[in-house]
């Protein structure tokens, strides 16, 4: 009795007495073809493993582009206190740029040009979208913000989490209850507003 092309990968072929005892295995090197229930199952895999790879990598959320160019204006004036630097960032809605020139309007003295260049010239929109809120400890603290609130009042924030944080939409649904969605900026989509009736 011979075995061969049963429901496994066809690597490996077997002659067999019709004691059951196994007399001889040789291994095909060349065929490499699958049959039964373990056909494309490495093809499945390498797929299934490209889609997880992929969904973790939509999960993660990159560093605001804002971080590096607070570290550039630091760097470029290193004798202007950092506490105050808040305060300007907030009234140019986080538009470095417009921090730079001011800065340099006052008579503050850049100790290098290096990344004036990266520096963008438009507003940030963790400063310019009036219900972001920065960050919160977790939804206890959105519920006080918004315990008050009708249905359809909503804010976004984001959270600390291993190894990094996430952007929430915090929002009060028809019940009144508060429901937490994770989302990938902290503006909120004019679509995602009609379906979820923010904003009624």
């Amino acid at each position: 009795l011979q075995l061969r092309h049963t429901s496994c990968p066809r690597i490996i072929t077997s002659k067999v007495h019709s004691s059951g005892d196994v007399s001889e295995a040789s291994i095909d090197r060349n065929e490499t073809k699958t049959f039964g229930f373990l056909s494309n199952s490495t093809e499945e895999a390498q797929i299934q493993c490209k889609l997880e790879q992929k969904q973790q990598k939509n999960k993660e959320i990159q560093p605001p582009t804002l971080l590096p160019q607070i570290q550039i204006l630091l760097n470029m004036f290193p004798s202007f206190p950092k506490k105050m630097l808040c305060p300007l960032l907030y009234r140019y809605d986080g538009n470095c740029l417009e921090v730079y020139n001011f800065l340099v309007s006052r008579d503050w003295i850049p100790a290098s040009e290096h990344g004036k260049d990266l520096l963008q010239g438009t507003k940030d929109m963790h400063y310019a979208t009036p219900y972001y809120h920065g960050q919160v400890q977790d939804k206890e603290c959105v519920e006080q913000i918004l315990k008050d609130s009708n249905p359809g009042t909503y804010l976004t924030c984001y959270q600390q989490q291993d190894p990094g944080f996430l952007y929430y939409l915090y929002y009060k649904n028809n019940n009144g209850s508060l429901v937490a969605k994770p989302v990938k900026v902290p503006v909120v989509p004019e679509v995602l507003k009609v379906i979820l009736e923010l904003d009624k």
